[in-house]
């Protein structure tokens, strides 16, 4: 068996210093190490400084992506490239399989605040590790904090994180980590497990299991997001528009340039994930990033409301706006199935003769979610964040389309008319499963006569330039976003 012990202490160095202590103990050959990080919260900052003790990483050390995620659930912030929370619905449920439960989580996060700092020890149960620490650093603790993890436990959290991965099997293929992307990108591709497409395999069939797997899919995300936009001093703000629920997102600080401006969010998550709160990572992101106020709309959803019942809300809501502000003054957008959202918005105001954005944000679009293209094949078990079609993608589809043909424009908006559509940008990578779909948009876009720009990065999957956001991948991403608007808005 292991513990996972965190010490807490009341200084920001308190946690260096038994750093320290350790690694005199371990060369004396007088305890043993599975693995170790500290945290350092310096008072004023917004989060702390995370790091992996490598020096202290033995026999059973985990690798950076266990640390990056733990750290992510409880101080939400990014760690090896990663931003956990933002991606995986689940992982608070995937943690207690390991044996790390909400209440350690909980625990964990009330006591280790600004000001302080904590060491986190994975040792072998009943070793004398813990013992001795407690001796050295007799009367400089704070609060101890344990996890019995047990044999199979131990054992899972091994197979799925135990060292750092540097290359995936797929079939007869080894893939290394992406070789022409930043090293941030690499490195935090290399800590992630080789996606597994059995672990998607979730077909809800009725509307009891949807709502059920949605809960857990989304369980954690609300609280992450509003620790995230503490952390960057983003306002947000519930309201409702024509009775469709809605988010103001607010920066600390606007751009003068964007001062007129306004971006309507529309969030992705597979037609049916991050209702409410939980959808708000990306918004945050953008108002931060962008220095400009994003409307985040809650449109309906799944499995109670299929397509076009979002489009229509999102429509409303536009409806409203365009009665307060110029329709060149708003960019419109979202990534995934917020892509898909924006583009049969934008069919659907075209239809009713009304004006339409000055620009739209297409990131890694559900354009069409009909299994055409290359993609969906060459991509699959290699895309970490999508992983195969086959299974939950496929049962999110099925209950959107609600009986429609997957090339119907209602649920594939490039099937539709694309003429008449504003200034358009683009994002995917070379990894995404939304590849294809996202290129074959873009061909369309300019066939069509509208202004279309797609931005390709090598080896990032779908919408990592939102979960791996200390990547320049990430960087430069938003900020092709943000002169792209520049450009474009009025």
């Amino acid at each position: 068996m292991a513990t996972l012990t965190v010490w807490k202490f009341d200084t920001p160095a308190g946690a260096g210093e038994a750093l320290g202590k350790l690694e005199s103990l371990q060369k004396q050959k007088l305890i043993e190490i599975q693995d170790a990080a500290i945290v350092e919260w310096q008072t004023g900052k917004k989060e702390p400084k995370t790091r992996q003790a490598v020096s202290l990483a033995g026999t059973g050390a985990l690798s950076g992506a266990f640390w990056g995620m733990l750290f992510g659930m409880i101080f939400f912030i990014p760690f090896f490239g990663l931003v956990v929370g933002a991606v995986l619905g689940g992982l608070a449920g995937r943690f207690s399989d390991y044996g790390i439960d909400d209440d350690f989580i909980k625990s964990v996060r009330d006591q280790v605040t600004e000001g302080t700092s904590a060491l986190f020890l994975l040792t072998v149960t009943g070793s004398a590790a813990v013992d001795k620490l407690q001796d050295e650093l007799r009367g400089k603790m704070g609060s101890l904090i344990k996890s019995n993890l047990t044999n199979e436990q131990e054992a899972n959290l091994s197979i799925a994180f135990g060292g750092q991965k540097t290359a995936w099997q797929i079939g007869p293929r080894t893939l290394p980590p992406p070789t022409g992307g930043s090293d941030e990108l690499r490195d935090a591709i290399a800590d992630i497990p080789q996606p597994d497409p059995a672990t998607i395999q979730i077909t809800p069939q009725s509307e009891a299991e949807w709502l059920a797997v949605i809960a857990q899919m989304d369980a954690g995300k609300v609280e992450m997001n509003r620790a995230f936009r503490e952390q960057l001093s983003v306002s947000v703000e519930s309201d409702e528009v024509e009775g469709v629920k809605v988010f103001h997102v607010t920066p600390a600080e606007i751009d003068p340039q964007h001062a007129d401006h306004l971006f309507v969010y529309l969030h992705g998550g597979a037609f049916v994930l991050n209702g409410g709160e939980a959808g708000l990572s990306e918004p945050i992101l953008l108002a931060h990033r962008l220095k400009m106020r994003v409307l985040h709309i809650d449109y309906r959803m799944p499995p109670k409301y299929p397509t076009p019942v979002g489009r229509d809300d999102v429509v409303s809501v536009f409806q409203r706006l365009l009665k307060e502000r110029p329709a060149r003054s708003m960019a419109l957008g979202g990534t995934s199935g917020g892509g898909n959202m924006t583009m049969a918005t934008v069919q659907r105001l075209i239809e009713l003769g009304l004006d339409v954005p000055g620009a739209l944000y297409l990131g890694t679009p559900g354009s069409d979610v009909s299994d055409t293209g290359d993609s969906w094949i060459i991509n699959q078990g290699i895309d970490h964040i999508l992983i195969a079609r086959e299974g939950f993608l496929e049962a999110c589809v099925a209950v959107y389309a609600a009986g429609r043909d997957p090339k119907d424009p209602l649920v594939s908006p490039h099937y539709g008319d694309l003429h008449g559509f504003p200034p358009t940008l683009l994002i995917t990578g070379t990894r995404d499963m939304l590849l294809s779909s996202t290129a074959r948009t873009h061909i369309k876009l300019r066939q069509a006569g509208v202004v279309a720009e797609i931005l390709v990065y090598d080896g990032v999957s779908h919408g990592d330039y939102i979960f791996v956001m200390n990547s320049p991948e990430s960087l430069h991403a938003y900020a092709e976003l943000n002169a792209f608007l520049l450009q474009h808005l009025q």
